[in-house]
């Protein structure tokens, strides 16, 4: 048994001892001396047809950014409603004490933007919803006012309004009936729309509600005549969302795929 034992201990130590060694081990890497890179041909049966689909741009309910703008003959648009007016509004504060306040996203915007000169504000006049909008369809199942895509039909523009560009801050000031229509529901309240229709060589991106700092509409009014004091009305957007008319593409292309080749000495 003492035997065994010893004879054991001495192939084990025999086996640590021939397995160190100095000699260079050229499998891996290593530092590349002393290795002749090998050229090999691959026959045209080694590409392997894949297929590469570019998804429209889906808008969903998450989203921190709203982009809007025409590039590369891609037209987007943004929609945000604000909600939670007050009950009644006897008078504002002044003609230009309402507006909505857009903080620009410089980093993500490119081309040439010129806000103060390019920017059209409209009503929306069809009803949508955040997760469900596209340029096809306002809301499952329902279908936007030509019954196929997102159409002028849909909006009217507002021509009574000042556009104010301030570094990452648009101001656009509006007109005070807009307001009152919404409070005293003459007027569907279907929200904004933010588009360019002159230019093809730009996005501006601006941040949604989702991110923390997204539309907001402000201003002052008084509740009754009598009132001395003027309340503040200042609210993030309720939804908005972004919709363009980018469709899918597929196209195919021949991809060299290599995988599973272990390392080998030559």
């Amino acid at each position: 048994m003492i035997l065994i034992r010893k004879l054991i201990i001495t192939v084990l130590a025999l086996t640590v001892i021939f397995g160190c060694t100095t000699k260079t081990n050229l499998t891996g890497a290593g530092d590349g001396s002393g290795i002749t890179p090998i050229e090999i041909t691959l026959p045209d049966t080694e590409f392997t047809e894949f297929y590469s689909i570019e998804d429209s741009t889906k808008n969903y309910a998450n989203n921190t950014e709203l982009i809007f703008g025409n590039y590369d003959n891609i037209t987007s648009k943004a929609l945000f409603i604000f909600s939670n007016f007050p009950d009644t509004i006897s008078s504002f504060e002044s003609t230009d004490s309402i507006f909505v306040t857009l903080t620009v996203d410089i980093d993500d915007s490119f081309g040439n933007n010129d806000p103060e000169t390019n920017l059209n504000v409209a009503f929306v006049k069809t009803d949508w919803e955040e997760n469900e909008a596209t340029w096809f369809i306002p809301i499952d199942d329902s279908l936007w006012a030509n019954g196929t895509e997102f159409s002028v039909e849909d909006y009217e523009l507002i021509d009574d309004i000042t556009i104010t560009d301030e570094t990452d801050t648009l101001r656009i000031l509006l007109p005070e009936e807009i307001i009152t229509n919404w409070v005293n529901e003459e007027t569907d309240n279907f929200g904004l729309l933010l588009f360019t229709d002159n230019r093809d060589d730009a996005f501006s991106v601006i941040n949604s509600s989702e991110a923390g700092n997204g539309p907001k509409l402000s201003f002052k009014y008084k509740k009754a005549e009598t009132d001395t004091v003027f309340t503040e009305y200042s609210k993030t957007a309720l939804y908005d969302t972004f919709i363009t008319d980018k469709v899918p593409e597929t196209d195919s292309l021949n991809v060299l795929k290599i995988s599973n080749i272990c390392p080998t000495k030559m």
